[in-house]
């Protein structure tokens, strides 16, 4: 990022203004997300959940990567509806909790603390039967909080 390095040799200032221009860039907030973005963002959180339940119920060892995978993914979504830029994955527990490391990349609070806290949480847990039910609420959490999701009778109409 060239926010958080550090200007060796700049003979003709051009990255000095790079540096400027990209601390301001990184102020920006991300688009909000329109209505049928909205729906389909939830659609795909739901159906994460049931793909999980469904790798679960069968038991298999690719459990763990389904897991992971699908935690980084919901945490994606709803960060991106709550216009927070995404996080690398192999930093996402760093850049939630380790203030030192948040500083250092620029990186601001994630606004929603409940979640940030199931998420830490959900990363932590190596019981299946735990990882799953984690899984269930943080599903449900965010879907609350993007407006609610109920997959019986759900359309989506796009005006194509």
């Amino acid at each position: 990022m060239f926010c958080t390095g550090e200007i060796l040799l700049d003979k003709t200032g051009e990255l000095k203004r790079l540096v400027q221009y990209s601390k301001k860039y990184l102020k920006k907030k991300n688009p909000k997300l329109n209505k049928m973005q909205i729906e389909i963002a939830k659609y795909h959180i739901w159906d994460m959940c049931d793909n999980l339940e469904e790798v679960f119920d069968s038991n298999t060892e690719e459990f763990y990567l389904v897991f992971y995978n699908f935690l980084n993914k919901l945490f994606e979504t709803y960060a991106k509806f709550l216009q927070f830029d995404t996080v690398p994955v192999n930093k996402l527990k760093r850049f939630l909790v380790n203030e030192q490391d948040k500083k250092k990349y620029l990186i601001s609070d994630f606004p929603d603390k409940k979640f940030t806290k199931m998420i830490v949480s959900a990363i932590n847990i190596k019981d299946k039967t735990k990882m799953m039910e984690e899984f269930k609420t943080i599903t449900k959490y965010a879907l609350k909080k993007m407006g609610g999701f109920n997959i019986d009778g759900w359309k989506i109409r796009s005006p194509a």
